[in-house]
């Protein structure tokens, strides 16, 4: 009889150890697509704040280095990095990049192209 009982128990600690590493692959999943998640959101939050502080810098001082400027303030603020800022037909074109703070992704070459999130915004600068 107790050799059953210890069979019983080794039964259990085996499904155990399983579900522990289901739930901590799962875990895992959820962190990593939640932090690439997070890293869209504030880019393209980041991008909009960026595009209306460097297009009212313009238009205050009509020159694209001083909006350049406030913009890669703005950014590094953000801690986004600025990379673009063009002037195309009345408005300013403002590009954005974020990495995702991931655990595993960053370290998966093939990857770097689902943590790198970008967000464009184009503002009228002019009346």
């Amino acid at each position: 009889m107790s050799g059953m009982r210890a069979e019983n128990g080794d039964i259990i600690a085996g499904w155990l150890l399983r579900l522990v590493v289901w739930l901590g692959a799962l875990a895992l999943v959820v962190f990593e697509s939640g932090a690439v998640v997070v890293a869209s959101v504030t880019a393209d939050d980041a991008a909009g704040e960026v595009a209306r502080a460097s297009a009212d810098a313009y238009r205050a001082s009509g020159s694209l280095s001083q909006a350049t400027e406030v913009a890669e303030e703005i950014a590094a603020a953000r801690e986004v990095e600025l990379t673009a800022l063009d002037e195309d037909e009345g408005a300013l074109v403002v590009e954005v990049t974020r990495e995702a703070r991931t655990i595993l992704l960053h370290r998966i070459p093939p990857a770097a192209d689902l943590i790198t999130r970008s967000a464009t915004r184009r503002t009228r600068i002019g009346t």
